[in-house]
Protein backbone atom coordinates (compact mmCIF):
# COMPACT_ATOMS: atom_id res chain seq x y z
CA UNK A 1 0.00 0.00 0.00
CA UNK A 2 1.28 3.67 -0.71
CA UNK A 3 0.03 6.33 1.01
CA UNK A 4 0.89 10.35 -0.91
CA UNK A 5 0.46 13.51 1.17
CA UNK A 6 1.05 16.95 0.47
CA UNK A 7 2.68 19.54 2.58
CA UNK A 8 3.54 23.14 3.38
CA UNK A 9 5.68 24.35 5.91
CA UNK A 10 6.88 28.40 6.16
CA UNK A 11 10.18 26.40 7.60
CA UNK A 12 10.81 23.51 5.50
CA UNK A 13 11.95 22.25 8.51
CA UNK A 14 9.30 18.64 9.03
CA UNK A 15 11.57 16.35 10.63
CA UNK A 16 9.04 12.92 11.65
CA UNK A 17 5.83 11.60 10.80
CA UNK A 18 3.48 9.49 13.13
CA UNK A 19 1.18 6.88 12.17
CA UNK A 20 -1.21 5.55 14.65
CA UNK A 21 -3.14 2.19 13.76
CA UNK A 22 -6.17 0.50 15.34
CA UNK A 23 -7.58 -2.37 14.67
CA UNK A 24 -11.19 -2.33 14.13
CA UNK A 25 -12.19 -6.16 14.11
CA UNK A 26 -15.19 -7.48 16.39
CA UNK A 27 -12.58 -10.07 18.31
CA UNK A 28 -10.03 -8.19 20.54
CA UNK A 29 -6.61 -9.57 20.18
CA UNK A 30 -3.18 -8.76 20.58
CA UNK A 31 -1.92 -6.09 18.01
CA UNK A 32 2.05 -4.92 17.14
CA UNK A 33 3.18 -1.72 16.05
CA UNK A 34 0.13 0.10 16.60
CA UNK A 35 2.03 3.55 17.20
CA UNK A 36 4.94 4.14 14.52
CA UNK A 37 7.54 7.31 14.27
CA UNK A 38 9.71 7.63 11.08
CA UNK A 39 12.38 10.46 10.46
CA UNK A 40 11.51 11.87 7.41
CA UNK A 41 14.10 11.79 4.93
CA UNK A 42 16.07 15.15 4.03
CA UNK A 43 14.59 16.79 0.99
CA UNK A 44 15.05 20.40 -0.69
CA UNK A 45 13.77 23.20 1.35
CA UNK A 46 10.85 23.79 -0.20
CA UNK A 47 7.82 25.30 1.29
CA UNK A 48 5.79 22.73 -0.42
CA UNK A 49 6.18 18.99 -1.38
CA UNK A 50 5.13 15.64 -0.94
CA UNK A 51 5.51 12.66 1.18
CA UNK A 52 5.06 9.06 -0.16
CA UNK A 53 4.95 6.06 2.18
CA UNK A 54 5.23 2.83 1.05
CA UNK A 55 3.70 -0.30 4.02
CA UNK A 56 5.15 -3.38 3.57
CA UNK A 57 2.69 -5.99 4.05
CA UNK A 58 4.77 -7.48 7.29
CA UNK A 59 6.04 -4.04 8.89
CA UNK A 60 3.03 -1.93 8.43
CA UNK A 61 -0.50 -3.27 7.31
CA UNK A 62 -1.08 -6.81 9.62
CA UNK A 63 -2.04 -5.85 12.97
CA UNK A 64 -3.01 -8.75 14.98
CA UNK A 65 -0.35 -10.68 16.78
CA UNK A 66 -2.19 -14.21 16.44
CA UNK A 67 -5.23 -13.71 14.14
CA UNK A 68 -8.28 -15.70 14.83
CA UNK A 69 -8.92 -18.32 12.35
CA UNK A 70 -12.12 -19.85 10.88
CA UNK A 71 -13.87 -21.95 7.72
CA UNK A 72 -12.77 -25.02 6.31
CA UNK A 73 -9.75 -24.49 5.56
CA UNK A 74 -9.22 -22.57 8.07
CA UNK A 75 -7.68 -18.58 7.28
CA UNK A 76 -6.67 -16.03 9.17
CA UNK A 77 -9.02 -13.29 10.40
CA UNK A 78 -7.99 -10.04 8.21
CA UNK A 79 -7.55 -6.98 9.65
CA UNK A 80 -9.65 -4.41 9.53
CA UNK A 81 -7.68 -1.05 10.26
CA UNK A 82 -8.13 3.11 11.33
CA UNK A 83 -5.01 4.86 10.50
CA UNK A 84 -4.30 8.37 11.75
CA UNK A 85 -1.36 10.67 10.65
CA UNK A 86 0.53 13.86 11.26
CA UNK A 87 3.72 15.20 10.80
CA UNK A 88 5.98 17.35 13.03
CA UNK A 89 8.44 20.08 12.59
CA UNK A 90 11.92 20.85 14.64
CA UNK A 91 10.01 23.59 16.76
CA UNK A 92 7.45 20.28 17.53
CA UNK A 93 4.95 21.85 15.56
CA UNK A 94 2.26 18.97 14.62
CA UNK A 95 0.27 19.34 10.95
CA UNK A 96 -3.25 18.48 11.08
CA UNK A 97 -4.11 14.89 11.48
CA UNK A 98 -5.28 12.83 8.60
CA UNK A 99 -6.92 9.59 9.03
CA UNK A 100 -7.94 6.56 6.50
CA UNK A 101 -10.62 4.15 7.82
CA UNK A 102 -11.34 1.25 7.24
CA UNK A 103 -8.70 -0.32 5.41
CA UNK A 104 -9.55 -4.45 5.12
CA UNK A 105 -5.83 -6.29 4.99
CA UNK A 106 -6.47 -9.73 3.51
CA UNK A 107 -4.03 -12.03 5.85
CA UNK A 108 -1.63 -14.47 3.95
Amino acid sequence: MRVAFTFGDKESDIDSLFIFRKRLNIKTVTTLRDTIGLKVADYDKNTTGEINIDFTYDNYLISALNPPTSGTPARKESDTLSYKFFVKDKQKNVSDTVYYSPIVILRQ
